[in-house]
């Protein structure tokens, strides 16, 4: 198989070069999608930041209650901290909602420091 022995070359490499240092990614979870309720869109949004201010960036996608994407962005931010490149993906995907004319949206987003500042309301 290809990538065993792509995986064997790759290791026996870094073992015989003490200066590289291996980042091991972090284990991946996925979570699967969950639609909005019929006639109601979905806007989801990630940022993210390298260091704490560092490179950020950003992300927002609106979907329908198949999942089809309606409208999404996403940008590069010189300098942020997380709890900042996040409230910047709020915004860009209200923008994104508010240019659609979208009038039922649901909101979803990851980051607890945001979702603590959101009030859990209905609006109408």
């Amino acid at each position: 198989m290809v990538t065993c022995r792509a995986l064997a070359g790759a290791s026996a490499y870094f073992a015989l070069s003490p200066e590289i240092k291996v980042r091991y990614p972090p284990s991946i979870v996925p979570v699967p999608w969950q639609g909005p309720t019929l006639e109601w869109q979905k806007l989801n949004t990630n940022g993210s930041s390298q260091g704490n201010p560092g490179k950020a960036g950003v992300g927002a996608i609106i979907r329908d209650h198949k999942g089809n994407w309606a409208k999404r962005c996403s940008r590069h931010i010189p300098k942020a901290n997380s709890v900042e490149a996040e409230l910047c993906a709020l915004r860009d995907g209200l923008k994104l909602a508010v240019n659609l004319n979208i009038t039922h949206l649901e909101i979803e987003v990851d980051a607890t420091s945001i979702i603590s500042l959101i009030p859990n309301t209905i609006v109408s």
